[in-house]
C-alpha cells in the first residue's frame, strides 16, 4: 500500500514552496536532509529513493522544482513514485507550464488538488477530468450554487461519470507503433525495438463495457496445441485498412460471430508475443491474466489504453546507401540512394532523411527527381523531404557543397560519426503484425455503437550509420 505521510514541493535551492502533512507522523522540517542527500550531493551518489532516520524519501524532479513524498511506514515506493508523476501530470494540465512561478501563482488550486488527490495519506483520485468538475481554475470558476461532488468519486469506476449521453455512439482505436533501430553502414541491423501504444477516443453513452482481443501469442498457446517460434525475423506486414468492427450489444448475439469472421481468420497466421505490457487503470488485470482478454469500462474522451514493447530483429523499412566523396580540397559531394523495403501497397507519408554535413560548407547545390532538399547551416544538416514514398521504390538524391580552402576547424571530419536520422509515418500498417481480432461493446441499454480501428507505424529513433 502506498501510504504518504507528507508531500513537499521544493525549489532548486532546497526551500519549501508548498508542504502538506497528511498524517502528522513526520517533522515537516526535513528539507535539510533532502538538501544534503539530493541537491548538494554528487550526481553519481543521488538516489530517487533513500532511507534516513527511519523515514523513506521518494522524489522526482520536473523543470526547476522537486516533488518529495515522505513516509515512516513500509510503503510501496514504486506506487509513491508513480503517484508523484501523476501529480505532475495533473498540475501540468491545470497550469499548462509547470515550474516554480506557476506553483507560486496558484497556491490555492495546488493545495486543493493535494487535498482531493490524497485522503489521509492514501492516493484517492488522479483523473483530471473528474477533478476539473469541482476544482476550477480562473477560466472555469464555480458559480457557488452548483457545487456538486461528482458521483465518480464515490463510485468504483472513478475515471468515468454516470449519465454520459451521445447522439452517435462511436469509439476509435489507433494502434500506433514506433520503430527504434540502428543500422550499420553495410546494412546490418545492430539493434531494433518496437514500441507500441493503443490510443482510444471514446464517445459512448452510459456505462459500457468493452472487450478487446489481439493476436496475442500467449492467448493462442493456451487454446491451441500448435505453436509458432518467436525467434524468427519479423518482416513488415501490411494490415487491413481502417475498419469498422461489428459491435456486440446486450441484446445481440449475431455480431459476435461477424466480428470473428471479419478479422479472426488472419490472426492465426501470425502471432505476436508482447513484452512490458502496461495498461490504463481501467483495465481489469485479473481478467487479462486469466484469459488474455482486455476488458474495461473506458474513460470518456481520449486516453492511452495500453503500451507494449517487442525486442526482436526487424527488417529495415528504409535502406540507405550514402556515398560521400571529396572531388577536391574545395568540393564535397553526396550521393544518397534510398529504398523502401515494405510492401508496394503501402505508402509512407512525410518521409525525411537528415544527413550530417561539415560545419563549414557553403554553396549548396541539389539534384533529385522527387521531394525537396534543403540545407540547414544552424544544424549542420541536409534534409531531404519526400511527401509520399511508395513501398518497393528507390530514389536517388545528389548534393554538392563548397569547402573553404583553409581548414579552420580540426574537427571538420567528425560529421562522419553522426548517423543519418529517418522520419516517416506509414498508415494502415504495423511492423510487428499485431491485429485487433475483435472489439465488442456491451451496454445495458442495447444501443448500436460503431468501433473504428486504424493502424499506424512511425519512426522512433531510426538511425543509419555512415561509412
Amino acid at each position: 500500500m502506498a501510504c504518504i505521510s507528507a508531500i513537499f514541493i521544493i525549489d532548486l535551492k532546497g526551500k519549501v514552496i508548498i508542504k502538506r502533512n497528511y498524517r502528522g507522523e513526520v517533522n515537516t522540517n526535513l528539507t535539510e536532509v533532502f538538501y544534503n542527500c539530493v541537491i548538494d550531493q554528487e550526481d553519481n551518489l543521488i538516489k530517487p529513493i533513500f532511507h534516513v532516520n527511519g523515514l523513506t524519501y521518494c522524489w522526482v524532479a520536473h523543470n526547476n522544482v522537486y516533488f518529495l513524498a515522505v513516509t515512516p511506514k513500509n510503503s510501496n515506493a514504486t506506487l509513491i513514485i508513480t503517484f508523484l508523476y501523476k501529480l505532475i501530470q495533473v498540475l501540468k494540465d491545470y497550469f499548462k507550464v509547470l515550474e516554480e512561478e506557476s506553483i507560486k501563482d496558484n497556491f490555492v488550486i495546488t493545495y486543493e488538488l493535494l487535498d482531493e488527490m490524497i485522503d489521509n495519506g492514501f492516493p484517492q483520485l488522479s483523473e483530471v477530468k473528474i477533478l476539473r468538475e469541482y476544482i476550477k481554475n480562473k477560466a472555469h470558476q464555480l458559480s457557488g450554487n452548483n457545487i456538486k461532488i461528482p458521483s465518480a468519486i464515490t463510485n468504483s469506476v472513478s475515471w468515468r461519470n454516470e449519465g454520459i449521453k451521445y447522439k452517435k455512439n462511436e469509439i476509435f482505436l489507433d494502434v500506433v507503433e514506433s520503430l527504434n533501430i540502428i543500422i550499420s553502414s553495410n546494412g546490418t541491423v545492430l539493434r531494433s525495438e518496437i514500441i507500441g501504444c493503443l490510443k482510444m477516443k471514446s464517445y459512448l453513452s452510459g456505462m459500457p463495457e468493452l472487450k478487446l482481443g489481439l493476436n496475442d501469442k500467449l492467448l493462442f498457446n493456451k487454446n491451441i496445441n500448435t505453436s509458432t517460434s518467436s525467434n524468427t525475423t519479423i518482416n513488415p506486414a501490411t494490415t487491413s485498412t481502417s475498419s469498422n468492427i461489428m459491435s456486440k450489444n446486450a441484446n445481440t448475439t449475431e455480431s459476435h460471430s461477424t466480428a470473428h469472421a471479419t478479422i479472426g481468420s488472419t490472426s492465426r497466421s501470425k502471432l505476436v508475443e508482447l513484452e512490458d505490457i502496461k495498461f490504463h487503470h481501467c483495465v481489469r488485470l485479473s481478467k487479462f491474466e486469466n484469459d488474455r482478454t482486455i476488458s474495461f469500462i473506458p474513460p470518456d474522451g481520449i486516453f492511452n489504453l495500453m503500451t507494449y514493447r517487442l525486442s526482436t530483429h526487424v527488417k529495415p523499412l528504409f535502406w540507405l546507401d550514402v556515398k560521400i566523396s571529396k572531388k577536391s580540397l574545395t568540393k564535397i559531394e553526396y550521393s544518397v540512394k534510398a529504398k523502401s523495403q515494405f510492401k508496394n501497397k503501402s505508402i509512407a507519408n512525410n518521409v525525411e532523411f537528415h544527413l550530417p554535413v561539415p560545419a563549414d560548407v557553403d554553396s549548396p547545390h541539389f539534384q533529385t527527381y522527387i521531394g525537396v532538399v534543403k540545407y540547414y547551416p544552424d544544424k549542420d544538416m541536409l534534409i531531404w523531404k519526400v511527401k509520399q514514398f511508395q513501398g518497393q521504390k528507390e530514389y536517388i538524391m545528389n548534393a554538392q557543397f563548397g569547402l573553404p580552402s583553409v581548414v579552420c576547424n580540426d574537427n571538420r571530419d567528425l560529421y562522419y560519426k553522426r548517423p543519418v536520422n529517418v522520419k516517416f509515418e506509414i498508415p494502415y500498417f504495423t511492423v510487428s503484425g499485431i491485429t485487433v481480432r475483435y472489439l465488442k461493446i456491451i451496454e445495458k441499454s442495447g444501443y448500436q455503437a460503431l468501433p473504428w480501428v486504424r493502424y499506424i507505424t512511425q519512426n522512433g529513433d531510426y538511425q543509419v550509420r555512415i561509412s
